[in-house]
């Protein structure tokens, strides 16, 4: 199972988001990146959403463009709500530039992503030596291992036999 990370970006940041996009696959083999998927005609917000539920880390890029964007709060929110590791990648602002929402959590400036992404990919590998443990735990219990594991009986009131 990989590490899930969604970026949440304005339409008009989407060059600097295929960089960061590139530079996150090539993280670490464990990371995956989000994008939303929709049929023609169906709502796109219920499809950020669905990432954004299905990832285990959210990326807003936070732009000049992107602080137009009602999107960005929005997806930010979502991801807050969800209590899911939100950190934000920020480009051409300063400090003071930053709202309250962003200023509040622990950023990383997008010329520090470099720096920044090895603690991406140390996440998705203990992801995956968790989920390696969870599975091993599961085979044991199934037995899958000669069937040393057994149940043991349910304790409670023995049962009357019939006459």
């Amino acid at each position: 199972m990989s590490y899930k990370v969604f970026i949440s970006a304005a339409q008009e940041d989407r060059d600097i988001v295929q960089d960061l996009g590139r530079r996150l696959r090539n993280a670490g083999d464990g990371v995956r990146l989000l994008e939303p998927e929709h049929a023609v005609g169906e709502d796109f917000s219920k499809a950020i959403l669905k990432s954004i539920e299905e990832a285990d880390e959210v990326i807003p890029l936070v732009t000049r463009e992107s602080l137009t964007s009602r999107w960005l709060f929005l997806e930010m929110g979502a991801a807050l709500s969800q209590h899911k590791r939100v950190t934000p990648v920020v480009l051409g602002l300063e400090p003071e530039e930053l709202p309250p929402m962003v200023r509040e959590i622990r950023y990383v400036k997008y010329s520090d992503v470099g720096a920044y992404l090895p603690q991406i990919a140390k996440r998705a590998l203990s992801k995956a030596e968790a989920r390696s443990k969870e599975a091993r735990a599961r085979r044991v219990e199934r037995g899958a291992y000669g069937g040393a594991m057994q149940k043991a009986p349910a304790a409670g009131k023995p049962k009357r036999m019939a006459s």
